[in-house]
């Protein structure tokens, strides 16, 4: 983002972590729209198309791949944990 000279919505030039991971995991940039009818624990829908994409499903996919293979999360039959071992920074992938 610094790159491309986009400052955050404050004006910003640095983006916090956590605003990058929203972006990257928001599927509204891939043109879907998520509604929650009924509050927390309501029917949620799925809205294909409705909104104009800014990035290729395939490229929103690629990168969800990318984030599972960084991701030190397990989920096994004891619940959910973090693996031990640490994620190397050597290995690139280039979207």
């Amino acid at each position: 983002m610094k790159r491309l000279d986009h400052n955050t919505p404050t004006g910003k030039e640095n983006w916090p972590k956590r605003s990058i991971e929203e972006i990257l995991s928001n599927e509204k940039y891939i043109g879907v729209s998520v509604v929650n009818v009924g509050g927390e624990e309501g029917q949620i829908y799925k809205l294909n198309n409705s909104h104009p994409a800014i990035i290729s499903k395939e490229m929103f996919d690629a990168v969800q791949e990318e984030k599972h293979k960084r991701s030190n999360v397990i989920v096994d039959e004891n619940g959910t944990h973090r693996n031990t071992t640490k994620y190397s920074s050597k290995k690139t992938t280039v979207f």
